[in-house]
């Protein structure tokens, strides 16, 4: 019997790296309870001590099917996922930082169905967005006498050295090194090196091109960056650079170079025929309002958690039932597979918590004072989404949490009844 709303499919797996920073870890479990509750999560915490709080928060997500797996303290990030890549079963795992923020726009169906489509390529990201300016940089990366060079993904573009693909009205890129938020092949833990601590990122990609991994980069998946939740310890350790002589020694190199645009025209020679670089392409920009800022309050997110990865649940006919009644408000949108499972499985305890987005705050109040005056068993989230308010998705792809009316929805099924 399905008592709550568990773990439902092994397509991919979630691994979370966590060091010295708790609160931007609530704040990412947060995020993925709320997006992917059905999908499993390996937690590597190398932080040390466990605050009381986090302690109960880890139980309660063992007990709904997570696994957590607690290291050395400052083992170091590239020790951490490799760990995580040989511990997990599924075949696909995607990797985040403990600072980062899941928002609708952060697809990993779509990056596992990629890789499961295209077995040539090893590794996949999306893109990080530190804030208005824009994504990451991408680069190309090889050897240029006795420096590794990064060649600006953007300049390859303009010269024609390199260009977008699509795959099913996808755009996707070949690149060598990307932003931190990658889905990668359970087969590939030895890609990480567990002798290095810090300069992690580079290392490992260039171990990834020196195996002849093939990495590819899709803009439209997206993932927030907080970097809201540093700290004087967390920073002590992150901004050592203890590896540089090792990296040196290993790849046999005087120093690392990244080059922007205005420096490429001084070395373009030497590094092939490449002209033309008067002019260059404008960077890809993956503009913020593809992730809207959630909320971080510390005290709302921890009672979130605490909620989610409880025992209680309510019957999945109380779910049902508030939805029935609350098609009266035809705006507002589905955030969760609850419904789904609520009507899938009438007779069933479920999850008690319901994730709603609605277009504006009076229908929040009119939902909230439903949930109030006959549901108060029913955990109710809300968020407000206005640029949601002409969407409209079939049925049958509710299983993937996208947003639909739910009236549409309701009436969908209740046809195949």
């Amino acid at each position: 019997m399905l008592k709550n709303l568990k773990i439902t499919h092994n397509k991919f797996a979630i691994g979370v790296t966590t060091f010295l920073r708790d609160e931007a870890l609530y704040i990412l479990l947060d995020s993925i309870l709320k997006y992917y509750s059905d999908t499993k999560i390996y937690i590597a915490d190398q932080s040390g001590d466990v605050s009381p709080f986090k302690q109960t928060l880890y139980q309660g997500l063992q007990n709904i099917g997570h696994e957590i797996y607690f290291l050395d303290k400052d083992c170091g990030i590239s020790y951490a996922r490799r760990y995580l890549l040989q511990n997990s079963q599924e075949p696909l795992l995607v990797f985040m930082q403990d600072d980062f923020i899941v928002t609708e726009n952060t697809d990993l169906h779509l990056m596992a169905d990629f890789l499961n489509n295209n077995l040539d390529i090893a590794i996949v990201g999306g893109t990080v967005l530190p804030g208005v300016k824009g994504s990451y940089p991408l680069y190309k990366m090889f050897k240029l006498d006795d420096k590794i060079i990064y060649m600006p993904l953007e300049y390859l573009l303009k010269i024609q050295a390199t260009s977008w693909q699509q795959y099913e009205n996808i755009n996707f890129i070949q690149t060598d090194i990307m932003p931190d938020f990658t889905m990668w092949r359970k087969e590939l833990y030895e890609t990480f090196d567990i002798n290095v601590k810090t300069i992690e990122h580079s290392h490992t990609y260039l171990r990834a091109k020196e195996r002849n991994l093939k990495i590819v980069y899709i803009p439209t998946v997206a993932i927030k960056h907080s970097h809201k939740q540093n700290n004087e310890e967390y920073d002590k350790f992150r901004k050592r650079r203890i590896d540089v002589e090792y990296l040196k020694n290993y790849w046999g190199i005087t120093d690392f170079i990244k080059l922007d645009l205005n420096s490429i025209a001084t070395i373009a020679e030497k590094v092939s025929t490449l002209d033309n670089w008067d002019t260059f392409l404008e960077p890809f920009i993956i503009t913020a309002n593809l992730a809207t800022e959630p909320s971080t309050n510390i005290e709302d997110i921890k009672k979130n958690l605490a909620s989610a990865v409880s025992d209680e649940s309510v019957p999945a006919t109380t779910i049902l039932d508030f939805l029935k009644e609350a098609t009266s408000i035809l705006d507002f949108w589905l955030l969760k597979d609850t419904c789904f499972y609520a009507i899938k499985y009438k007779n069933v305890a479920m999850k008690k918590n319901l994730y709603l987005g609605v277009a504006n705050e009076q229908t929040s109040q009119k939902l909230l004072k439903l949930q109030a005056d006959k549901y108060s068993n029913l955990q109710l989230f809300i968020t407000i989404e206005p640029h949601r308010a002409t969407k409209s998705i079939s049925v049958q792809d509710l299983r993937l949490k996208v947003h639909m009316p739910v009236i549409t929805y309701l009436k969908s099924l209740n046809t195949n009844e």
